[in-house]
This record gives structure tokens, sequence and C-alpha cells, in this order.
């Protein structure tokens, strides 16, 4: 009777625990957030706005005021995650998600692995350097 009870334990604790996992969209928002996608779109075309708002008049004006409010975070976000919907199904979005907890996601993003693959083509840009600049000479 003690083992009935016991293994009955331990299915309600494995239902229990198996419930308590990430829903599907807060794995694709962890992903989002880690690779920083958000501020990256938004930086990106902040930058291209800025250019050319102070050039726009009428209604490109306006078309320009409407982009920007279609640029929050939220509106970002989803738009991502119906990318992310489309193509990835539950076994593949828990594979790249699980990745991204992993402790080799955290090498790859370290700074020290960043250096390094910088640190690869230095001498190419050292060398393209000193050409720009043989041909681009102040005048």
């Amino acid at each position: 009777m003690k083992i009935k009870h016991l293994f009955l334990g331990f299915i309600l604790t494995a239902i229990l625990l198996t419930s308590c996992g990430k829903t599907r969209q807060e794995k694709i928002d962890f992903i989002i957030e880690e690779q920083n996608y958000i501020e990256f779109f938004k930086t990106t075309f902040k930058y291209r706005i800025d250019k050319i708002k102070s050039l726009a008049v009428g209604e490109d004006s306006l078309k320009i005021i409407e982009i920007e409010k279609q640029l929050t975070d939220d509106i970002i976000n989803q738009r991502m995650t119906e990318v992310y919907n489309q193509f990835l199904n539950d076994k593949e979005l828990d594979q790249l998600y699980d990745f991204f907890k992993s402790d080799m996601y955290k090498i790859f993003k370290s700074n020290e692995f960043s250096s390094s693959m910088n640190q690869l083509f230095s001498d190419v840009n050292d060398m393209l350097n000193t050409i720009e600049q043989n041909i681009v000479k102040p005048e």
C-alpha cells in the first residue's frame, strides 16, 4: 500500500513539474531577449527614420509618425513570434531554447569568444586600413 502511495506521489510530482515548464511563448520571448532583437530592430529603424525625418513632407511625414508607432517592443515581439511559429515546431523550439539556456551558449555570448573571433582577421583589417589611407588621402 505504501508503494502505491509513493508511486502515485511520484507521478503527481512529475505531472506538476511538467506543467511548470515554460510555455511556447515564454521560450520565444526568452530567445528574442537573449538575442537582443527588439533593441536591434528599434535602433536600426530609428537610424533610418532620423535620416529621412527632417526631409519628409506631407503624407510622408504622417507615414513616418505611423511607422514610429509600430516600433513598440510588443509589436516587434509579436511580429518576430510569428516567424518563430512559422518555422519552428515544438521540438525545434525546445532545442533552440535549450541551447540558449546552455553553458555552450554562454561561451558563444562571452566577450572573450567575440574578441577572439574579431582577432582572427585583424591582420586583414590592418592591411585594408593602410590601403584605404593611401587611396583616400586628405587634401
